[in-house]
Parts: structure tokens; sequence; C-alpha cells
């Protein structure tokens, strides 16, 4: 069970054992353990709403309502309104004994204005590198709140950990906010999953700032997970706002400003679904390194259920770097990448033969379909490119490609100037 105490919920033997440790007559209801006990007030479970605050709340905090969440459980939806106010803390979400689909728990803002709670902290640590931990804590809701980490060390920037099967979780309707915005430290996120199982999480309508990463989670530290939906997100700042494996994927509507790469998806099988989010960055400066703004790869739809990529729109502008390409799509089945738009400027080496990346990059992949989207590189790019290390069954079609450098489209080792070589040399 998810609470050491469970009054009255035991089964009758008395034609066995009668008394219980104090040599007391066990009466009805029957309680489980070695002692028998009355009620204890406070153990019942939660129903209802309660407060978190300070003025007379049935709650002084955040830590508070978790540990009654994790000790007495819950009979019925819960919703914990949170008074306005800064609270500075950690909390950890266990299991919740009688949460399901039927009764559920919301924390959230009683004015339901973010702004009026911001729930702080600034982890040290790496073991306990979080603010609010949900460690096996199934069918709960984050809402309405401010929650940011005052730690602007690379390492310990951390707002959200997930961890066990912590299921049907929503965080909904949030400022979440880092201090840092470095480009260093795998503990510099939002959102990080670990050792954990699901089947539905929703992170939407957040304002999301600042931060290495933004959603991550790898399928090398988790179990099955799907369900995993992404949607009206405003990233800023964040420079890889969804870094994640997990299968059956929804990305949707988010806006990303500010980013190295928006989002990287790997080792997922299923129909993943990534439409209408719009990337906007700038301002690349790294002549030793090459970026990728938008990367899936090592992931399989199916033909009855491909991953569907369609209706979202990159813009890079304003960068001097080695290479820097929109898309790529590397070891890959069954993509469907439709009416996509990719416009990538990059000025570096502009009258070179090598060139400096592609709007639309495919590697290594199987049944991949390209039609109606435009694919513009202003600069010694390529509209696309198809690299060697095998590539079959492409369909590339009604697109309109651009670019201002000396080649147009490259396939395996071989560059050509224009729509018609292309047609020329492939079937």
């Amino acid at each position: 069970t998810q609470s050491p105490v469970l009054y009255g919920e035991g089964t009758s033997i008395s034609s066995i054992i009668d008394t219980d440790i104090d040599g007391q007559y066990r009466a009805e209801p029957i309680c489980i353990g070695a002692d028998s006990f009355g009620f204890i007030a406070g153990t019942d479970p939660l129903n209802g709403n309660y407060t978190i605050g300070t003025s007379r709340a049935d709650f002084s905090s955040f830590t508070e309502a978790a540990h009654a969440l994790s000790y007495r459980g819950i009979s019925g939806n819960v919703t914990f309104l949170v008074e306005s106010g800064i609270y500075t803390e950690q909390a950890e979400f266990k299991q919740i004994y009688g949460a399901d689909s039927s009764n559920s728990v919301i924390i959230k803002s009683a004015t339901e204005t973010d702004s009026d709670v911001v729930w702080q902290f600034g982890p040290t640590e790496t073991d306990s590198n979080y603010i609010v931990f949900i460690n096996g804590a199934d069918y709960i809701t984050f809402k309405d709140l401010t929650i940011r980490s005052t730690m602007q060390n690379n390492y310990y920037n951390r707002l959200f950990l997930f961890q066990g099967d912590a299921d049907h979780i929503q965080i909904n309707s949030n400022t979440l906010h880092n201090d840092s915005d470095s480009n260093y430290g795998d503990g510099n996120g939002i959102f990080y999953g670990q050792y954990n199982s699901f089947t539905s999480r929703i992170i939407y309508e957040n304002t999301i700032e600042n931060g290495k990463h933004g959603y991550s989670q790898y399928y090398y530290y988790n179990g099955d997970t799907s369900g995993l939906q992404i949607g009206n997100n405003n990233f800023i700042g964040t420079k890889y706002p969804i870094s994640c494996s997990s299968n059956s994927i929804r990305i949707y509507n988010n806006t990303m400003t500010d980013f190295t790469t928006a989002i990287q998806i790997s080792n997922t099988e299923g129909q993943t679904i990534i439409n209408d989010n719009t990337m906007v960055t700038q301002g690349f400066y790294d002549y030793y390194h090459g970026y990728n703004l938008f990367s899936i790869s090592s992931s399989d739809g199916t033909e009855n259920q491909p991953i569907l990529i369609y209706n979202n729109t990159i813009k890079a502008s304003d960068n001097m770097i080695t290479s820097l390409s929109g898309y790529s799509i590397y070891d890959c089945k069954y993509v469907d990448f439709y009416h996509n738009n990719s416009v990538v400027e990059n000025e570096y080496d502009v009258f070179v033969y090598a060139t400096r990346g592609s709007a639309l990059s495919i590697q290594s992949s199987d049944h991949i379909k390209v039609k109606n989207n435009i694919l513009a590189y202003k600069g010694n790019g390529l509209a696309y490119e198809l690299q060697s290390g095998g590539y079959t069954n492409y369909e590339l079609d009604y697109n309109d490609l651009y670019n201002e450098g000396m080649f147009l489209v490259k396939i395996a080792q071989n560059k050509y100037k224009t729509i018609q070589e292309v047609r020329d040399n492939s079937s």
C-alpha cells in the first residue's frame, strides 16, 4: 500500500486469532497489523478542497501537502488551492493511495493567476536536483503556478524530476523559470525523466524560460513510455526545448525561440506526430561545430501509421557557422514530411566549394516521403541532401527548393545545381 495506516481495512479471522499484541479483543472493523486501534484523527483519506498557505490554511507548505497525500491517500477528487505568496522549498510526491481516473489531485493557485504563487528553490546537490520530485505519484496536475530555480549553477537547476511509474501527470498553464541560460550542464533543465514508465504525460500551455533542457528523457534510463504530449507551450531561451525518447509522442503548437536544437527525438516507435510548431533562432557563431535545428533519429513508424511531421516552421537568421542545417532525419523508417518550412541563413564561407549545411538532411533511412515543403538555404548550403549511408524508397516531390550557394541538392557524393540535373540523375 501507499499508507502506513489503514484503519479498519482487515478481515476477521477471530476463529484463529481474536486478540492483538496487547491482549485486546479484535472488534470490528478489523485493523491490519499486530495492534488493534481505534480511528486516528488525521489519517482519513483526503477528499475535496484544501488550502496551502499561512492564513489558517489546511497545510502550511507544499511539503506538508505532499506528505499528507502519500500518508493518507485520497477517497475522491482533491484540489489544493495555494494562497498567494512565495514558497521556498522542495517537495516529493510519492505514490498516492486511491488515485485513479475517477479520483485525482490538482495543485493550483487559488487566484488562478500563476504570478500570484511563486514556488522557488535553489538545488545544490546532484541527488536532490529538483524542486518538484514526482516519485511514482499518479493522477496529479500542477496548474497556474510560477515555479523557478534560483540557482545559477549550470548543474543544479532542475524544476521537475519524474521517477518510478509516475503516470497521468499534467503540467498546465504555469510559468517555469530557470535562472541559468547556459548551454552547459545536463542537470540544468526544466523537466527530467529517469527510471520511469507511463502511458500519459501532458505538458500544456506553459511559459518555459531558460535552461539547457526543456523536457528531457532518454530511453536507456526508462521503461515503457508512451502518451507523451507537449503542446501549446512557449519556450524562451531554452537551448534544447524537447529532447526525448518515448513512443507515440505528440508535439504540437509550441513556439520556441533562441534555441540550439528545438526538437530532438530518438529511439521512438509508433505513430509520433509533430505538427504546427514555430521555431525561430539566430546568432550561431561557432567555427568548430555544426548543429541540426531539428533532429529525429533511430525512430520507426509503420506503413499504416507513419511518423508525421507537418505544418512546422524553422527559421534561423544572422548566423556564421561551419555547418548549420534545418531538419535532419537519420536512421528512420516510414516518415511523412509534409508542408514544412525550413529557412536557414548562414554566411560562413559563401563562395567555396564545400557546402555548409542544408535545409533538410536525410541519411540511412527508408520509406521517407517529402512533399509540399519550402526548403531554403540562404548561404553556401543545400536545399536538401541525401547523405551516404544507404537510402531507399524516398519520395521527394512538389517542394519549393531555394539556395544562394553553388549547389542546390546533394545526393550521396554528387552535387547538382539545378532541378533538371537532379531529375536527370535520380529515379
